[in-house]
């Protein structure tokens, strides 16, 4: 039961309280959200792919068709896309660019040396141009994975008995990383410091991690995996890759001061793949979903969002800038994938015309008053900040 003189307000009297109250919803809502967006940009040759961005935000990848043919290099400028081949006929297809814009990647040509057929050889791309290699044991191919400021790459090759084998190229001379006792070694990515990680498969076919640094080889295997491949460590030792647990689910990971935390996109089911750890720890790539389609996620210390491109059937996010600028490509409607660049935007700080609104509402507020009868009344100083308000508002009372 209402006491004496606690009447309920009019009808007038609650429209203008909601409208303050609402005004100084709005007021605040324009910094409250602390989840940035991104601004996308779009590199819309049919058939782009994205392998990767630099440190000032030129994405790098490969065109399949219109202007871009037949498996050619781009990295993109300020206008559009340029492409970046050696002039040799041969698929290029770049796999890794560093901070700095060196990039590396492989070239099949028909033919190779001893004759093999769907011969590769890895390359480089540095200050505009190209050079060519084979790694010694090479039988039909060479595929380079990664490569640092400073221009060194690792990678793999294949011998005559299909066995893969890693190394290290800088400069001119090959360094082999093959793990002891291994059957194949795949060496992945390499950080400025020149630690090297990758992943090798044992005489039962099983995959372990490895990390390789000035002081020897460290063995990295997800405790109670059944496998664990490792593809890419920042410049502070952090690593990412996939394990797959005892269900034969396949999960990411992080590995960060001797600690393993899973990574899992929201709704994958039974899979997920990290691309690339930033320098903040951030991990981008992508999962698939119950029908099989994928989605591409950021992962920041353990909090995974969902970063898809608006209409687009399939999403993957391939690489993350030190910046948190993000690189990826997606499934339009044509059929054909579209390359693309995520650029966070910071939270910006209200707007004057917003802050204005909350400053009045919250002045209204203090202001109002109600008389022995329960009506709400106005002192004359507020009447013209109410009326503004009102009309940013569009309220009737």
């Amino acid at each position: 039961m209402l006491k004496p003189r606690e009447r309920p307000f009019s009808a007038k009297s609650r429209c203008v309280i909601g409208a303050l109250v609402g005004a100084l919803s709005l007021g605040l809502g324009s910094s409250a959200n602390a989840i940035p967006g991104y601004n996308l940009r779009f590199y819309d040759e049919n058939g782009t792919t994205s392998v990767g961005v630099t440190a000032d935000s030129q994405i790098v990848g490969m065109g399949q068709q219109t202007s871009i043919n037949g498996g050619r290099n781009f990295i993109s400028t300020p206008e559009g896309i340029n492409v970046i081949d050696g002039g040799i006929n041969g698929f290029y297809q770049a796999t890794n660019v560093s901070d700095n814009g060196k990039v590396t990647g492989f070239q099949v040509m028909s033919a190779g040396p001893s004759g093999s057929g769907g011969y590769s050889r890895g390359y480089t791309y540095i200050n505009g141009s190209y050079s060519y290699f084979d790694a010694p044991n090479a039988y039909n191919t060479t595929r380079p994975e990664g490569i640092n400021n400073a221009g060194q790459v690792v990678g793999f090759s294949v011998d005559v008995e299909l066995h893969a084998h890693g190394f290290l190229l800088t400069g001119n001379v090959f360094t082999s990383l093959d793990v002891p006792g291994a059957t194949d070694t795949y060496a992945m990515s390499i950080n400025s410091s020149g630690d090297i990680v990758g992943y090798f498969r044992d005489a039962g076919g099983q995959n372990h991690g490895f990390l390789r640094t000035s002081s020897g080889l460290i063995n990295l295997d997800v405790p109670g995996a059944t496998n664990t491949t490792i593809v890419d460590i920042n410049d502070d030792g952090q690593i990412t890759g996939q394990y797959q647990d005892i269900s034969g689910s396949l999960r990411g990971f992080r590995y960060a001061s001797g600690a393993y935390y899973s990574i899992d996109g929201i709704g994958s089911v039974n899979y997920t793949e990290p691309e690339s750890i930033g320098s903040d720890g951030q991990i981008v790539g992508y999962y698939f979903d119950a029908i099989g389609y994928r989605h591409g996620f950021v992962n920041t210390l353990g909090a995974t969002t969902t970063l898809d491109v608006p209409g687009a059937s399939e999403t993957i996010l391939t690489d993350i800038s030190p910046s948190g600028v993000i690189s990826g490509h997606y499934a339009g409607n044509s059929g054909y994938t579209i390359a693309f660049l995520a650029t966070p935007v910071a939270v910006a700080a209200p707007e004057p015309r917003s802050s204005v609104m909350l400053a009045s509402a919250l002045a209204i507020l203090l202001l109002f008053a109600r008389n022995r009868h329960g009506h709400v009344f106005l002192p004359k100083v507020t009447a013209s900040i109410w009326q503004t308000t009102a009309h940013s508002l569009r309220v009737r009372c």
